[in-house]
């Protein structure tokens, strides 16, 4: 399984590649959203991990730049700021959240969907 992450900070980013290529998984690291998104575009992934706060574009506009491609891989997005983790709390929130990381699912199984149950 080849992991596209994208993420800036690069002590997190060496972290997450050391701890994925130790469980067997091939990974790009991306330092930035514009590069993340040109990797996304030109590559095949079977999975991105996603930092929100990223220098230029934000992991939220390369979220919705890389659905409006038609890409569907899934997309695991890294959330550290206290108010974005409060306003993803609700469900209105979570249910269109779970439609741009997810966009095979429905809104009905906007709860129980995964990257390897799309419905």
């Amino acid at each position: 399984m080849h992991i596209l992450v994208v993420e800036d900070e690069h002590k997190i980013a060496d972290a997450l590649r050391k701890g994925l290529e130790a469980e067997g998984y091939q990974v790009t690291i991306a330092a930035s959203g514009e590069d993340g998104y040109f990797c996304m575009t030109t590559g095949e992934y079977e999975l991105m991990l996603l930092d929100i706060m990223l220098p230029g574009r934000d992991g939220i506009e390369i979220l919705h730049a890389i659905r409006r491609k038609g890409i569907t891989t899934p997309i695991l997005v890294g959330i550290r700021s206290r108010i974005v983790s409060t306003a993803l709390t609700s469900v209105p929130m979570i249910i269109w959240l779970n439609h741009l990381l997810f966009p095979n699912c429905s809104p009905a199984s906007a709860f129980y969907c995964d990257a390897g149950n799309r419905t």
